[in-house]
């Protein structure tokens, strides 16, 4: 806390810059009343004398009178100048209504309307403060969102936004004013963002947020923005109290940038006098609401705030916009004008025809561009600041593929090695303790499924499974550990290396000869291939996992006929990942019988002296694939 004469005393003895500024800064304060700071609250009591500080407003329909600074006192006498009331409604055909309950003496004057914003001005008004503020009217369902009235020295302002200049009329009586709109009902959830949005650079102080996040608060923002430039969406600043009458504009700005700790320049048009009462509000509101008053704008950059008057911000945007547009055709007429270069751009990795296409988007209508097959080369034709941003072109797309190693075991295994390599296609009942109750789960070396069940016999259709932690290695020495038992057989354990998206065929089988007639009647031999396909494309994703497009066909001759299985499908594996193929099924059946032959006849006895064989044997394709990225 200071106290005045302390502050008077100190105020006079300051001599360094510093101290000086804040004399001026005190003696314009003790004009308008004792400045009490504490903290960030800035609170004013009035010295003998003056009026008080808050005066006594009305909420019913009692006047309002603006003193020559601006200032909104009560006075009973001028009930023909207030606004005492303001509505808003609709009729079914989507015109808006805005109706006034004024004083006899307010005139209503239409102003021009430039870039979709319509102005009134009530000349003569006087407007209460709880009627100032923007009015949301998206209830409505029209072409206006928002109306905002504010005081000006005239009078009072209405203002509002719209895609295109709307007809109305007014119609008056006694102590009542209605302003029609000729608006029509939208669709508000077709309709795009809003009108207008700002194009000078605000930097927001915190990174709050709005508790609703509606569209509306969107669009209102950017109206007011639109309204006052440097407005900003959220509210973050450190919270203070303002209580202050008939204090200057000037000084008002001065108090909120020092509690801010921003620097502040103010505009030689920022004048007048405002008079606010503020409990425990961020500071950047304060500012804003203060802007708002005076039809003030504000443009931030870094920790410097510039005030100037809302007018002249527009003009200054339309300045910027006008010498944007300038530069842009100036250099229009250079590019024009701009001598033609020839370069020769050599490609490694990709195709001079399929860059082509590419680059012949980024050429002006002078430009050329043409490829020599031969040598892999474009040559393009063009000015030199096109020929730089086709060379950036080339130089991204340009580049080599990943690669991809594909490597596959084809094997034909029993129930039980799948068992023992921990190949699971539908899961198994695991062990659990008496007290716990039973629980489907998969073994824990395995993240697959299966597409679809078995049934039994041939199998037509492909089982898929993954295996984690099962290298190339430790699964070579399990299929030839299976293939010593008995349990497996290996077929063909193909590798290949592909480009990124590029497919990789794998083939293996026989030819299957066939007789078949000639042209001359008589017989023929042919052959027909009875193969195993393995066709693999890989895509590699950012995150550096795979996308394979599978397709796998099995070929088995019966007879003179062959016998065809094949799948597609399409998965993300991780790199170095297992996949596990498998659903095509043989079953093998061998009945034999040894005996003694004479003795193996006798009745009663002869089964001693023979042995009869029964083996059945089922086996099932697997096809085991590795992909691995090269880098």
């Amino acid at each position: 806390m200071f106290v005045c004469n302390s502050i008077i005393t100190r105020g006079l003895n300051m001599i360094d810059a510093r101290r000086k500024t804040w004399t001026v800064l005190l003696c314009a304060l003790i004009m308008v009343g004792l400045v009490v700071i504490h903290g960030c609250h800035l609170v004013s009591h009035n010295t003998p004398g003056t009026a008080p500080s808050v005066t006594s407003r009305s909420t019913d329909s009692r006047a309002v009178k603006s003193s020559q600074h601006g200032v909104v006192t009560e006075d009973e006498g001028d009930a023909s100048q207030a606004i005492r009331d303001i509505e808003f409604s609709r009729n079914k055909a989507g015109n808006l209504f805005i109706t006034l309950t004024v004083g006899d003496d307010v005139q209503f004057v239409p102003l021009d309307a430039q870039d979709g914003k319509m102005t009134f001005l009530f000349a003569k008004a006087l407007l209460p403060p709880r009627l100032a503020h923007l009015y949301r009217l998206e209830k409505f369902s029209t072409e206006i969102d928002s109306a905002l009235f504010r005081s000006v020295q005239d009078g009072v302002l209405l203002t509002m936004l719209a895609d295109r200049s709307i007809p109305f009329q007014l119609s008056s009586s006694p102590g009542r004013q209605v302003l029609q709109l000729m608006t029509r009902e939208i669709d508000r959830t077709t309709r795009d963002a809003q009108l207008l949005k700002a194009t000078m650079p605000v930097v927001s102080c915190g990174n709050a947020t709005d508790s609703d996040g509606t569209d509306q608060k969107q669009r209102g923002f950017q109206e007011l923005n639109a309204l006052f430039p440097g407005m900003k969406k959220v509210y973050s600043g450190q919270k203070i109290s303002i209580d202050l009458q008939d204090a200057d504009v000037e000084l008002v700005l001065r108090l909120i940038a020092e509690v801010s700790g921003h620097n502040l320049v103010i505009g030689d048009k920022v004048t007048g006098t405002i008079s606010l009462k503020l409990r425990d509000i961020p500071w950047d509101q304060a500012l804003d609401l203060v802007l708002s008053q005076k039809a003030l704008g504000m443009v931030a950059r870094d920790n410097i705030l510039r005030v100037t008057t809302a007018r002249q911000l527009e003009a200054e945007r339309a300045q910027l916009q006008r010498a944007r547009e300038a530069a842009k055709k100036a250099e229009e007429s250079w590019s024009i004008l701009e001598p033609l270069e020839t370069r020769y751009l050599q490609l490694k990795y990709s195709k001079a025809a399929e860059i082509e296409p590419k680059v012949r988007e980024f050429l002006s209508v002078r430009g050329k561009v043409s490829q020599d097959a031969r040598t892999n080369m474009l040559i393009v034709q063009d000015a030199a600041s096109k020929l730089n941003k086709i060379q950036n072109v080339v130089d991204t797309l340009d580049r080599p593929e990943r690669q991809v190693l594909i490597e596959a075991r084809i094997v034909y295994a029993t129930d039980s090695f799948q068992r023992s390599l921990g190949i699971n296609w539908s899961g198994s009942y695991a062990h659990h303790p008496p007290s716990a109750p039973a629980k489907y789960t998969r073994r824990l070396n395995v993240d697959g499924v299966s597409l679809p069940p078995r049934v039994g016999g041939m199998q037509a259709g492909m089982n898929l499974a993954r295996i984690a932690n099962l290298d190339l290695f430790t699964l070579d020495a399990q299929l030839r550990l299976g293939e010593l038992k008995h349990l497996a057989t290996t077929i063909s354990s193909p590798k290949v290396v592909t480009l990124n998206n590029n497919r990789a065929e794998i083939k293996q089988g026989t030819k299957v000869a066939y007789a078949a007639e000639s042209e001359s009647g008589g017989t023929k031999t042919e052959y027909k291939e009875a193969v195993l396909s393995l066709s693999v494309q890989p895509q590699i994703t950012p995150d550096d996992k795979l996308i394979l497009e599978l397709d796998i066909s099995d070929d088995v001759p019966v007879g003179n006929d062959i016998s065809t299985r094949s799948t597609k499908t399409k998965m993300i594996v991780r790199n170095n990942e297992t996949l596990v193929i498998g659903g095509v099924r043989k079953s093998t059946g061998k009945n034999s019988e040894d005996r003694i032959p004479g003795f193996a006849d006798i009745p009663g006895v002869g089964w001693l002296f023979k042995n009869k064989t029964i083996d059945h044997h089922k086996e099932e394709l697997l096809i085991f694939i590795r992909p691995t990225i090269l880098d």
